[in-house]
């Protein structure tokens, strides 16, 4: 449906920029006079042919422009050019008409990369480089409203506040961005993984079954293993164990909290994360409210 529209709004452009291109020819060759100035509102299809389709393109709306006005010029019974003069105008303008659309065009094009740029370095974070809190209840929402199942998968650094007070909270840095190193690596390209706390991270993945949500835990947790990292999991399954944010974190926290006590010591596992809840109620404030 959406392919639909903007392939129907990309005609839509192309049709109103060709009837003003005709509609400037037509002015060109029937009304154009010396010093009236026609031939100047060909510089609207051309800039916004190069901010919307780039340098190339820009470009070709140049030439294109150049020999509309030319056409458009000779067929005008108010001018009496020479050949030579005719020869020189036409260069000018084709080199001017030209040099404008590419201009434009890159310029255009140099900034959509920055926005790209700026739009990815605010849905990142800083020190891991994977989804932060913002990216993250974005891609949540996302699959909630696309009704289809899949598992929300939380995993907690196990050791993190051992490895700052014995190596150093540099070493500790270079902990966690192995951690997520390793659950890139894990998980499906489709898959959404996030640092969304100090030490707090989740895995957005889809799946068929409910044992394929334990698999994973499992999975996950046997790589990190392997590497020297020790964390624990715990997930939620939608819409099986819940059809909003605030159920899928109290599930999948929930079993966190029970597979955390054996690895800290029953003693220093209290309660459930406060970070995950926190970032389930900055995603949906309402159920704050409700709490």
């Amino acid at each position: 449906m959406i392919t639909g529209l903007l392939a129907r709004r990309h005609a839509l452009v192309a049709c109103s920029i060709s009837a003003y291109v005709v509609f400037v020819f037509v002015g060109l060759a029937r009304v154009e006079v010396p010093g009236l100035g026609i031939g100047h509102l060909l510089y609207v299809p051309i800039v916004l042919l190069a901010l919307a389709a780039g340098p190339v393109w820009g470009a070709l709306a140049g030439v294109t422009g150049s020999g509309v006005y030319l056409l458009g010029a000779s067929l005008n019974p108010h001018f009496a050019l020479d050949a030579k003069l005719l020869s020189t105008a036409t260069i000018i303008r084709f080199a001017v008409f030209t040099g404008i659309g590419w201009l434009v065009g890159s310029a255009a094009g140099h900034n959509r990369e920055l926005m790209r740029r700026l739009k990815e370095h605010a849905e990142r974070d800083f020190l891991t480089d994977l989804l932060n809190t913002r990216a993250f209840e974005s891609e949540l929402t996302t699959r909630i409203a696309g009704e289809r199942r899949f598992a929300l998968v939380l995993a907690d650094v196990d050791d993190l506040k051992l490895v700052n007070d014995s190596e150093g909270h540099a070493a500790g840095n270079d902990y966690l961005r192995r951690l997520a190193s390793v659950l890139r690596e894990e998980t499906a390209p489709d898959d959404n993984v996030a640092r969304i706390g100090g030490d707090e991270f989740v895995v957005l993945t889809d799946i068929g079954a409910l044992r394929e949500a334990e698999e994973t835990c499992r999975g996950l947790r046997h790589a990190l293993t392997r590497r020297g990292i020790s964390a624990s999991f715990g997930y939620a399954v939608y819409p099986d164990e819940g059809v909003d944010r605030l159920a899928l974190f109290h599930a999948a926290d929930k079993r966190l909290y029970w597979a955390s006590s054996p690895a800290r010591g029953a003693g220093s596992a209290q309660s459930p994360s406060n970070t995950v809840l926190q970032a389930c109620f900055t995603a949906c404030p309402s159920a704050s409210r409700h709490k």
